[in-house]
């Protein structure tokens, strides 16, 4: 089977900025300013530039955070020191096991890009962000599994976690790593390299560790070999390093509110949606206290709920304390580019979605905004499902529905042929008979047609519903299709969404090993931007 391109649109709750930026980018380009393309790539990264010292303490900082990393890592951070080179940079919450899917597509992406780049004379290497500051914890602790049994199951741990602490901080209560293990090798049972999975699992959420390191653990072992440099934005020296960034959005928040809500009100004139609810108390950082994400806003001054600051105030405590503000979901990106010299961010579809209002304080606070260009996005089949699809007929798409609607759909096709050709040629019998009254009728006494046309629809409702019946009895009497329904639905659907939004990579590192990774990464084309589905 050769690979199949499903374009967005034919994909459930796309929305249509998005749709919009991948096939009409000319609607959107007031929001993101350069198309993604590799021309606009190149010429993007040869106009990025960061200064000589802000440069070396980056890298400085990064070889720390790196410490102990491989080879092609160690070569990346050398790379980085250069004055010419740019980051292709991307980035996701820490969620357990690497999170879903496409939280390693979009690493591959980054790394493609980086790759393309170097290959046409650009020096670029590849970030990943690490999102250390969340606090919606239940974003994290969990990971869902394609099991042994091709079932979706759902993974969790405990934790020692307080109300509002940033998720990277959070640690696994002392019992959870040998009950993850056990929970990934029961889950994995005998699948071809289900130890492999295992083994990573238990490395990387060991005793003591705490959800940012187990996720750097992670993705270090499956993305050395490829380069990519891991950022945790935690990291006092990058605090201190932004601070200038963050002190002039505090200073100028109130016009920058302004600026964000209209910016709000223009997308949704122009038939989008504004992802962040943004308004004129919405302050661009929290506050740091006791391991706490306090919320504050602005009336008049910021407040916290406790005591108040004005904007001298909370700049002197920024000058004195960096590490204790972080920036809210719209100034992130900006202290992220601010600190890398970022020529293209490799964006899901609701970051490109407020990086629109984004684009605001790009503008306004940083003077350039990288090339935002869409993460690879990937339906991984096996061939048991690739044999299925050709005996009922269906696509790939068919089966972006709800169970029991594919269900519906595969039973239609289980009816015996001589029923089905009766239940046609019924259809077909009574149309000819309704017709010839309908002709006759209409010549007698025309008000009575509309009598006749819901006659019609009353018949062929309850036609339907026989014929649906029938359907469902054939379903249930073909054990085989009931199964292969339901193999279908959880390895391309799994809880009513795409499977990438779902399962972990490490259900797909359990059933093909570490090439897997080299096979996403040879299907990633960086200026093809749908949906691929792929056999392996």
């Amino acid at each position: 089977m050769m690979p199949i391109r499903i374009r967005y649109k034919d994909i459930p709750s796309s929305t249509q900025l998005f749709n919009d930026f991948l096939y009409d980018f000319e609607r959107v380009r007031p929001y993101y300013g350069r198309s993604p393309s590799l021309s606009e790539f190149e010429s993007v990264a040869r106009k990025t530039t960061i200064e000589p010292e802000h440069r070396k303490a980056l890298v400085k900082s990064l070889r720390y955070q790196n410490e102990g990393c491989g080879e092609e890592v160690a070569k990346s951070l050398s790379l980085l020191e250069d004055e010419n080179t740019v980051a292709i940079t991307t980035g996701q919450q820490i969620g357990l096991l690497g999170g879903p899917s496409f939280s390693v597509y979009k690493a591959l992406t980054a790394v493609k890009v980086a790759s393309t780049l170097r290959s046409r004379g650009v020096q670029a290497v590849p970030i990943f962000w690490l999102a250390t500051e969340d606090h919606d914890l239940a974003e994290v602790d969990h990971a869902w599994l394609l099991d042994v049994n091709n079932r979706p199951s759902c993974i969790t741990v405990e934790t020692l976690a307080t109300v509002h602490q940033p998720v990277g901080e959070v640690q696994l209560a002392k019992s959870e790593p040998a009950r993850l293990r056990e929970a990934v090798t029961t889950a994995l049972g005998d699948l071809p390299h289900a130890e492999l999975a295992a083994h990573l699992a238990s490395e990387s959420y060991s005793v003591g560790a705490d959800l940012r390191s187990a996720f750097k653990i992670f993705f270090r072992s499956l993305f050395d070999r490829y380069g990519l440099i891991l950022v945790d934005p935690m990291d006092s020296t990058l605090r201190r390093l932004a601070a200038p960034t963050v002190r002039t959005a505090i200073e100028n928040a109130m016009d920058l509110n302004q600026e964000i809500v209209a910016r709000g009100a223009s997308l949704e004139q122009d038939g989008y949606h504004a992802q962040c609810h943004v308004t004129a108390s919405t302050s661009p950082v929290f506050l740091m206290r006791d391991h706490r994400r306090v919320t504050l806003t602005i009336d008049g001054e910021y407040v916290d709920g406790e005591q108040r600051y004005g904007v001298r105030d909370l700049c002197a405590l920024l000058d004195e304390s960096p590490e204790r503000f972080s920036p809210n979901v719209l100034l992130r990106p900006i202290v992220q580019d601010f600190l890398l010299p970022t020529a293209v961010y490799i964006a899901g579809p609701a970051e490109l979605a407020y990086l629109a209002q984004a684009e605001v304080l790009y503008r306004r606070l940083l003077g350039r905004m990288p090339v935002i260009a869409p993460r690879a996005s990937f339906t991984v089949l096996d061939a048991r499902a690739e044999r299925y699809l050709k005996r009922y007929e269906l696509d790939v798409t068919d089966c972006f529905q709800r169970a029991e609607d594919l269900r519906r759909k595969i039973a239609g096709k289980l009816i015996p042929t001589s029923l089905e050709k009766a239940f046609h040629d019924g259809e077909n019998s009574i149309n000819m008979a309704l017709d010839a009254i309908d002709s006759d009728l209409a010549q007698f006494d025309p008000t009575l047609g509309a009598a006749l046309l819901n006659i019609r629809k009353k018949m062929f409702y309850q036609f339907g519903k026989v014929r649906s019946s029938v359907a469902r009895e054939s379903l249930r009497r073909n054990e085989r299709a009931e199964h292969e329904t339901e193999h279908l639905t959880n390895l391309i659907f799994p809880n009513g969404t795409l499977q990438e939004r779902s399962f972990s990579g490490l259900s797909f590192l359990a059933r093909y090993g570490e090439h897997f990774l080299d096979h996403i990464y040879e299907s990633i084309q960086v200026e093809r931007h749908d949906h691929e589905v792929i056999v392996l």
